[in-house]
């Protein structure tokens, strides 16, 4: 089995893939509300703003993709841990 494998398959591998894929959301957050916040810094600066993200076009595939995959990773992953969880600890 690879590393990606035992990572995957181990609790503390899901745990991990689950923080690393939580702080990707956090990042991407963050930076939503630095552009939001450009609104207070008059219409020249959220213009240039816009203006950059129009210009890279097909560029942001890249991070969306990245944003899609870590959520769907963070979702399977907690989904895991819960079903394990509960099969140790029945009611």
């Amino acid at each position: 089995m690879t590393r990606l494998q035992l990572l995957w398959n181990s609790s503390t591998g899901k745990k991990i893939l689950m923080a690393l894929t939580g702080i990707i959301w956090v990042g991407y957050l963050l930076t939503h509300v630095l552009a939001n916040l450009l609104v207070f810094g008059g219409p020249t600066r959220l213009n240039a703003y816009s203006a950059f993200l129009h210009g890279t076009g097909s560029a942001l595939w890249a991070p969306r993709l990245v944003l899609i995959a870590a959520l769907v990773i963070h979702i399977v992953a907690a989904a895991q841990l819960t079903g394990r969880r509960q099969a140790a600890r029945p009611l």
